[in-house]
Parts: structure tokens; sequence; C-alpha cells
């Protein structure tokens, strides 16, 4: 019985010597190191958001946006969830990008002057389902203009409706 070593064919060898791996400059660390920062403050805000709205609902995440400095990519998606699940017959047939500029006009006029009244008075005139305004108005002074938060709240307790206040 003859036992037959097979020899590799010359060629056939396995790098026996591993490649030096190229080196990342200042550069591409400073890079990669900003990307991972940037990617876990996303991640963190989303845990955040997702907990406040298990926790209690649009309402929280209203109340926790209105008191801190959320940048509008956040805070669109927030309001349009809002609105979403209380803009009623309001919203019906608007796009979101629509009802979010309708609040920013609200948010405008109030930056320019307007007593919330009177932004009230003349932005609701032919409106057959108020509740659905008034939570698109709401939300939007929260969301947006957060700085007449305020005032909304005063004009609510005026007309009775104080307990509708965000």
């Amino acid at each position: 019985m003859s036992t037959d070593l097979q020899t590799p064919a010359l060629g056939n060898e396995p790098d026996l010597l591993p490649t030096p791996k190229k080196r990342k400059g200042p550069i591409a660390k400073t890079f990669i190191a900003l990307s991972l920062l940037l990617g876990l403050a996303i991640l963190a805000c989303a845990v955040t958001v997702g907990v406040t709205v298990a926790n209690g609902g649009p309402q929280a995440l209203l109340t926790m946006a209105a008191g801190m400095p959320i940048p509008d990519s956040a805070r669109e998606p927030a309001f349009n969830q809002a609105v979403k699940t209380g803009g009623g017959d309001y919203t019906a047939g608007k796009s979101e990008s629509a009802v979010v500029a309708e609040a920013r006009a609200f948010c405008t006029r109030l930056d320019s002057g307007e007593s919330i009244s009177d932004v009230i008075t003349s932005s609701s005139k032919g409106v057959s389902d108020l509740q659905g305004f008034g939570t698109v108005m709401g939300t939007g002074i929260v969301m947006f203009c957060p700085s007449h938060a305020g005032e909304m709240k005063t004009y609510l307790a005026s007309i009775g409706q104080g307990d509708k206040a965000p």
C-alpha cells in the first residue's frame, strides 16, 4: 500500500504575510468620529421622543417640545403626528406640508405683532371644524413659535377653554 503525498502546485500558496493596511489620516478620523457622534445624537433624540409619546401621547411630546430647543426637522414630524390624531375634518384633504405652512403662517402673523385673538378670528372664518382648526393652530404655536404659548394659554383661559391649553 503506497501513500502518495500531494504537494501544492507552485504559485497557489496562500499569502503568509499580512498585507499592510492603509492608515486613515486625521481628516478621515475626525469625519468618522463626527459621524458616530451625530448618529448617537439622532438615536438619543429618537428614543426620547419615542418614550415621551409612549408615556403620554402627543400631548406629552408637545409639552416637552415647547420647553426644548428642537430643530425644525424634528418639530415638523411631531406636529404632523399630533395634527393627524386631532386635526379632524379641518385637515382632511390637505397635505402635511400645507398644514405645516398654515401653522407657520399663524406664527408669522403673531411674530409681526398681531394679537392671537385677531389671528384666530380672521383665520377661522368659514371653518366648520373649529376643534380641528384649534388643534392645528395650538399645536403650531407650541411647535413653531413657543414664545407665543403663554399668550395662547391666556387667550384660551379668557374664552373658558383654559383646560384645552397644551
